[in-house]
């Protein structure tokens, strides 16, 4: 299993990587066993389930943290990550809060809220994909000692900074 912080060209991307000085605009997971490669992300409209060599089509490799599984816990990992993320909607209004706040720090610079009041619970944006995973037995049998639930206020980077803190000095972590 693997968590992958990507980019592509598409405007929002561009927009999202400018008002934060981010490098990453998105976040995914990917499985491969058995000759089945698989990603899985949340996107508008909706999280989904795709093929890797078509995710990858779409997406620019920023970084990527691996967890190599023994083959059940990754079948385990994936059941895991599709039941939270696969048809869950999209969480527009955290995604609009976001770019708003993006643009206030940006050029006024305000300081980033703690909390984006305008995720609404039902949805997801894609930096939440890490939720599930972090809850996971499997993980925490690892030794991460996750404090923060709530990513709907960090951008995909905020997160990848934050996994690295707490994925430090932990060899079963490989980031690449």
């Amino acid at each position: 299993m693997k968590i992958v912080w990507v980019t592509n060209d598409i405007w929002y991307s561009k927009m999202l990587r400018f008002l934060f000085s981010e490098d990453s605009s998105h976040v995914g997971t990917t499985f491969n066993f058995d000759g089945l490669d698989l990603a899985i992300d949340i996107n508008r409209p909706y999280g989904s389930l795709y093929g890797l060599k078509y995710w990858f089509h779409k997406y620019r490799i920023v970084e990527q943290v691996e967890l190599v599984l023994p083959h059940d816990l990754e079948i385990e990992m994936l059941k895991t990550v599709a039941d939270y993320a696969v048809m869950r909607p999209y969480d527009m209004g955290g995604y609009y809060y976001g770019m708003v706040w993006g643009l206030l720090h940006k050029f006024l610079r305000l300081p980033l809220p703690k909390v984006n009041k305008w995720s609404d619970g039902t949805g997801a944006m894609c930096q939440e994909i890490i939720i599930p995973i972090l809850k996971s037995k499997t993980v925490k049998d690892t030794g991460i000692v996750n404090d923060i639930y709530d990513f709907a206020n960090m951008s995909p980077s905020m997160t990848k900074e934050y996994f690295k803190k707490i994925t430090k000095n932990n060899p079963l972590w490989k980031w690449s």
